[in-house]
């Protein structure tokens, strides 16, 4: 009798343990990736289903800890692009350029302000101006010296640069290029969140319309330029899908279907209090 009444404390314990366990659990996968826009797209349903499978606990407790961007990228059917690596150092004032035009947007670089009204630029002082441009160039070197990455890909990846409504691409190819900072594994972080991509490499990266021959940013460019250059173009079945936008707890994807790049998918996490 003695030793089933110790069989009894023992599987009492391993009960209350387990529910322990159950509860804990629940609480860790309460939040869910939800559709803000794109319920009937098949790519949407599917990147939602993607999302939710690796993001294993509740982002309302590691806010910092979302690995969003790299889940994206991880979906099976996407494709990396050929880019074609270039030798930073040998592009410094290109570099340096991307870095203005990115501090900056497409009517402040290009000057194109409407008559009279100032913008990011000239309503700098030149002592501004200077300091503006100085940054840029340390920020440039630091690029450099860190081992970010300079690619190459030309392609047609838009069919409207933005100026008017009326004024589409022009044909052909367009001559992308990507900063790409160096990777890093954010295992401690990831293995929280999303073990199953604690191990991938995640780099954060812009895009810009650059000329053929690599001089500088395409003076063509309307506001397609400051609405991408956050984006990462990715392939599926040979057609490009772009990653608008991947914060901690919103996914956007866009795609160009002859007027524009624009979203067709936007998902945003829901933790356990939000639902």
């Amino acid at each position: 009798m003695a030793l089933k009444g110790k069989m009894l404390v023992k599987l009492s314990g391993w009960k209350l343990g387990a529910l322990f366990c159950l509860a804990c659990t629940t609480q860790a996968v309460a939040g869910s990736w939800e559709f803000h826009t794109g319920e009937e797209d098949e790519l949407c349903i599917a990147m939602r289903e993607h999302l939710n499978k690796l993001t294993v606990r509740d982002l309302k407790e590691a806010p910092t800890n979302s690995c969003a961007t790299t889940a994206v990228r991880s979906y099976p059917e996407f494709e990396i692009p050929p880019w074609e690596e270039l030798d930073a150092k040998q592009h410094e004032t290109l570099i340096y350029e991307l870095f203005r035009f990115l501090n900056l947007d497409t009517v402040a670089y290009f000057g194109r302000a409407r008559l009279g009204a100032l913008d990011l630029w000239t309503e700098m002082t030149k002592e501004q101006q200077e300091n503006f441009n100085r940054m840029q160039l340390e920020k440039t070197h630091r690029f450099i010296e860190r081992g970010g990455r300079l690619r190459v890909w030309r392609t047609r990846l838009v069919e409207d640069f933005g100026i008017t409504n009326e004024i589409y691409a022009a044909p052909g190819p367009q001559t992308i290029v990507q900063l790409r900072y160096p990777d890093e594994i954010r295992e401690t972080a990831n293995r929280k969140v999303c073990p199953e991509l604690s191990r991938a490499p995640y780099a954060p990266s812009y895009l810009f319309f650059v000329t053929d021959d690599l001089g500088g940013l395409d003076s063509r460019l309307g506001y397609t330029a400051d609405t991408l250059v956050g984006s990462e173009p990715l392939l599926l079945d040979g057609k490009i899908v772009f990653r608008a936008g991947a914060g901690p707890t919103v996914v956007t994807l866009g795609r160009d279907e002859g007027s524009g790049p624009h979203d067709f998918c936007s998902l945003h996490y829901q933790s356990s209090e939000e639902k």
